[in-house]
């Protein structure tokens, strides 16, 4: 039997991260210190710092260990009734990014916890990333067949993949979140959110044009709620969930958001459809083709989303489990950059 949701205690990865700062710091508010423990890499960057240092005032037990390096230090595996795996690499825009850590790292835990992991929940954030359709044209589903282009989504579906095996293997139950584009305080700097604002502000070529691929956002509280209702849920256990807020807006819209909120005029370009049309069939091509190189495949990779609808996804079955109010994309922007 689950415990009441109180009295649960979860294991959090990449507890001082983007999402697993905003996490940790809800779980603490509402259930104590004694709820979460800390899984955290001692060679965290420097933005990880106020939250580490939220985890060690409210005196949340701690586990400093780098994933990859798990089989040699091996600390003492402590008690949980839910993990939540959020720590990985998530660069998808750098090409020599060392994403092992996403499939490798997800192995190493498992070969850490053991026999630990025994009916208990597993909640892991994967990417709509490890997706990549052929034709990436309307909204992404649990059953859309994942080809994945990147390294990052590659290591990502291969981490569901061990996932699932680990599932029978150990007995837990295990729920997929693959996560669209999360927006809130504490995003990643060298991220879409990070980078638009400085291209916006110096007029560059590529903030112009009126891109009309449609993607999907969340904002990280929502993104809070939903992992905590599913940890409760089971209808959830042995699932794959999908996420949006709905909205689904085209790039050139979320372009001229980001522009508005900066107060920075953008001067717009707006190509005819079938141009786009054309323009999409191009740099699908290469970015797919397995002889370009990967410095040019990520880049072409990244536009072919934005002139499709890429990183679209139907969030209809995650709703049907935890609604479909959520914060809009224009709020959620507000919100992000309002601390910076």
């Amino acid at each position: 039997m689950n415990p009441p949701v109180a009295a649960r205690k979860y294991l959090v990865t990449g507890a001082t991260g983007f999402i697993g700062g905003h996490l940790t710091r809800a779980l603490l508010e509402a259930h104590g210190p004694d709820s979460v423990v800390a899984f955290v890499n001692p060679h965290r960057r420097p933005s990880e710092a106020t939250a580490f240092d939220l985890v060690r005032q409210r005196n949340a037990r701690i586990v400093e260990c780098d994933l990859l390096e798990l089989p040699r230090v091996r600390p003492t595996a402590p008690p949980f009734d839910v993990l939540i795996h959020l720590a990985g690499c998530a660069e998808p825009e750098n090409p020599r990014a060392d994403v092992s850590v996403n499939d490798v790292g997800t192995h190493r835990l498992l070969e850490w916890l053991g026999p630990a992991l025994r009916g208990r929940r597993f909640i892991y954030a994967s990417t709509l990333a490890c997706v990549d359709r052929a034709r990436p044209l309307g909204a992404v589903t649990e059953q859309t067949p994942c080809s994945p282009r990147t390294p990052y989504g590659i290591t990502k579906l291969r981490a569901e993949e061990i996932i699932r095996t680990g599932s029978a293997e150990f007995g837990y139950e295990f729920t997929i979140l693959r996560l669209c584009t999360i927006i809130g305080p504490g995003f990643r700097p060298t991220g879409m959110l990070g980078v638009c604002p400085k291209l916006l502000e110096r007029g560059a070529v590529s903030t112009r044009f009126n891109w009309p691929g449609r993607s999907s956002f969340l904002g990280v509280d929502d993104l809070v709620r939903i992992i905590q209702d599913l940890a409760a849920e089971p209808r959830a256990a042995q699932e794959v969930f999908v996420t949006s807020n709905g909205e689904d807006p085209t790039f050139d819209t979320v372009l001229d958001l980001i522009a508005r909120i900066h107060d920075i005029e953008r001067r717009r370009v707006t190509l005819p459809r079938l141009l786009w049309r054309l323009l999409g069939a191009g740099v699908w091509r290469v970015a797919r083709s397995a002889v370009t190189p990967a410095r040019m495949r990520i880049p072409c990779w990244r536009a072919a989303n934005v002139i499709y609808d890429g990183i679209r996804a139907d969030a209809s079955k995650l709703n049907q489990l935890v609604g479909d109010r959520y914060q809009s994309v224009h709020d959620a922007l507000r919100q992000a950059y309002a601390k910076r």
